[in-house]
């Protein structure tokens, strides 16, 4: 039973075929969720910081051979 504010799915029996479309409907009713926007929101903040620090420092040789001690 979906709680309050979620989007319930039908059930799967044994004879249900599941087709490989997407549901753009379910993404469409999410888009406008503020919840769901301000966790794709600190998601791509997230990325974009991990994205800044890797190019920072890069992953070398000398790296790889430090972390291979633990």
């Amino acid at each position: 039973m979906p709680m309050r504010g979620e989007i319930s799915t039908r059930p799967f029996s044994k004879s249900d075929k599941r087709t490989g479309e997407p549901a753009w409907g379910s993404i469409s009713i999410l888009t406008g969720d503020p919840d769901f926007f301000a966790v794709c929101a600190f998601s791509a903040i997230g990325l974009l910081i991990s994205l800044c620090l890797t190019m920072q420092f890069p992953f070398t040789d000398a790296m790889v051979a430090l972390l291979a001690d633990f």
